[in-house]
């Protein structure tokens, strides 16, 4: 026990001694004060009963060689200088030249101008030419035969067919003046007249009128009757340029009734 102890204490103090010179050899290399590190004093030591070992072979004192000193940098090599690019050019500002009249002064208003109203847009549409020619005057109608024509009712007749052929006589009074026109019936008993030279539009359809006036050669019916003789005519189509005014049937009877046409 009494050498294990002895042992113990060898080795701490070796080992402090090679941990002082490393620290002096280090202080050495770079300059610095060297560091003493002060040990407690030891225990007091006993009577020793046997010799003490001789130092291990493991914990040798640190080498005294002298480290190498550390690299040398130059600064001129390595050292990095920024260069801060130039500043950008002032901003530019246009200016207009000047001109050569002196311009007006400008409007101060005393308050804000009425809005602007957005009014639809006006569209000139020109009036249509005058158009000074009277429009043509057309009568229209139809003529029947009457096999037994009733003078008393004449609307009663019976035994009525469509004449061809017979001749019918169309009179309009402007003021102290007559237009008068005539006009035959076709195959189907229509006839179509037209009136020239009537001015219209200031006498208006109640001046002109329409009657029978001739029978067609070699006819029974050869004797004109008075239904719808003389009757005011009906204003049928009205245009600018024509207009047609529409008679009532118009009629011719026998001498005597007869049994065949």
């Amino acid at each position: 026990m009494k050498h294990r102890d002895g042992s113990l204490r060898w080795q701490t103090l070796m080992m402090a001694i090679a941990a002082l010179l490393t620290a002096n050899n280090a202080a050495v290399v770079t300059g610095e004060q060297p560091f003493f590190h002060w040990f407690p004093p030891p225990f007091p030591s006993r009577p020793a009963s046997s010799p003490s070992p001789p130092p291990s072979p493991l914990h040798l004192p640190p080498s005294r060689d002298k480290s190498p000193p550390p690299p040398f940098f130059s600064p001129s090599a390595s050292s990095y200088f920024y260069k801060s690019p130039p500043p950008p050019p002032p901003p530019y500002h246009y200016m207009s030249p000047p001109t050569t009249e002196s311009s007006p002064p400008p409007t101060f208003y005393g308050s804000m101008p009425p809005p602007q109203v957005n009014r639809p847009r006006y569209q000139y549409n020109s009036p249509p030419p005058p158009y000074h020619h009277d429009p043509v005057i057309k009568v229209v109608g139809i003529v029947y035969c009457y096999r037994c024509y009733n003078r008393t009712h004449p609307l009663e007749s019976p035994h009525k067919k469509l004449l061809k052929g017979a001749t019918v006589k169309v009179t309009c009074k402007a003021g102290d003046e007559e237009v008068v026109a005539r006009g035959h019936t076709d195959s189907r008993g229509k006839y179509s007249v037209v009136v020239d030279g009537f001015p219209y539009r200031e006498y208006g359809v109640d001046a002109c009128k329409v009657e029978p006036q001739g029978a067609p050669h070699g006819s029974v019916c050869s004797v004109p009757t008075g239904l719808h003789g003389g009757a005011a005519l009906e204003a049928y189509s009205v245009g600018r340029r024509l207009v047609v005014l529409k008679a009532k049937p118009l009629g011719f009877a026998p001498q005597k009734p007869y049994k065949e046409f």
